[in-house]
């Protein structure tokens, strides 16, 4: 693990975001690293903008292999408010999408569609499963249970989407290596 100061912060990269990058860019064109790119900067920054909105200091900031995370420098207040910042990452690429696609700039557009929608998976690893945990835990259920339904909900959802993946004769070699990290992710946690 590398560390990092920006503006007094820590920013730890792992191993795995070296490796994830590497193999986007010996199997992606140029143009969908530019637009992968365009679209984490965008998406990670809703984050942070939210967390400043609500007042939340940043801790830390991760970036592995499935993305980037930020650790407020305290709990949370609420749910809500937990429920707010992981959901403005994918709204703001699914805006960009919007926007974009208004503008015919259709590949850029495609790429925000993909990572909003892949960030909303209900995987932990990801803000819809961070989510998704969110949401739950303002049920009566326990933590264990409501990771135990996450991890259910995780595993399906990857396995619906391999099967729909070969159903659909998607030929895309990252598509399936992703489905299979989040799937072993899930069970080694």
């Amino acid at each position: 693990m590398i560390l990092l100061r920006i503006f007094g912060m820590p920013v730890y990269i792992e191993f795995s975001f070296i490796a994830v990058w590497a193999l986007v860019l010996s199997v992606g064109g140029e143009s969908g690293v530019i637009y992968s790119i365009y679209g984490i900067v965008i998406h990670e920054a809703a984050h942070i903008l939210m967390m400043k909105l609500l007042r939340i200091g940043i801790r830390e900031v991760i970036v592995c292999g499935c993305g980037i995370r930020i650790h407020p420098d305290l709990k949370l207040r609420s749910y809500g408010m937990e429920a707010a910042v992981l959901a403005a990452g994918p709204a703001a690429n699914l805006i960009m999408w919007i926007i974009l696609n208004a503008m015919d700039f259709h590949d850029a557009a495609s790429a925000q569609l993909v990572l909003g929608g892949f960030n909303l998976l209900p995987c932990t690893k990801l803000d819809g499963g961070a989510l998704v945990f969110s949401l739950l835990s303002m049920t009566r259920l326990s933590e264990d249970r409501i990771g135990l339904l996450l991890k259910g909900i995780a595993l399906t959802a990857t396995a619906i989407l391999a099967v729909a993946g070969f159903w659909l004769d998607i030929r895309n070699f990252t598509y399936y290596v992703l489905l299979v990290y989040l799937f072993f992710s899930e069970i080694f946690g």
